[in-house]
């Protein structure tokens, strides 16, 4: 994704919460440079508007987001099997610091598939009364 300067930024994992090149960055801690999932998955959904789907570039930016939360999510998952709330854009880690939660749910949203954000998940959405009666018949 871009930054206020309008380049790439270096961020491997995903959007952080402060653009990388403001001084806040650095400090790493809490909404201070950390990758959050929610953050990113509105950011995401927010590309899918019908206004840029004719924008090569959004499409780009909205892939590439996708891609580099799936690679962010695996960072702590594959190896330790947990998922911090947040994590070091740079590296991917959620323990880097003390007070990221290493069991939240929050962080999971990063596991959307874009193929699964493609529907309308909106309440009065035929596609979400589907999913829910899916849901029930599984469970019954």
């Amino acid at each position: 994704m871009a930054n206020s300067t309008g380049l790439m930024g270096p961020c491997r994992y995903s959007l952080p919460s402060t653009p990388n090149d403001d001084p806040a960055y650095k400090d790493n801690s809490y909404w201070r440079g950390r990758v959050w999932g929610p953050l990113n998955l509105l950011v995401y959904m927010g590309l899918r508007h019908p206004k840029y789907v004719n924008v090569p570039e959004i499409q780009v930016a909205r892939k590439q987001l996708a891609i580099q939360s799936r690679e962010a999510m695996m960072v702590e998952w594959l190896p330790k099997h947990h998922v911090h709330e947040n994590l070091n854009p740079d590296t991917g880690l959620g323990d880097d610091v003390g007070n990221s939660n290493p069991m939240y749910l929050l962080r999971a949203v990063l596991m959307y598939k874009p193929k699964d954000l493609n529907r309308d998940w909106s309440p009065r959405s035929s596609t979400l009364r589907d999913k829910n009666r899916w849901i029930r018949a599984k469970t019954a």
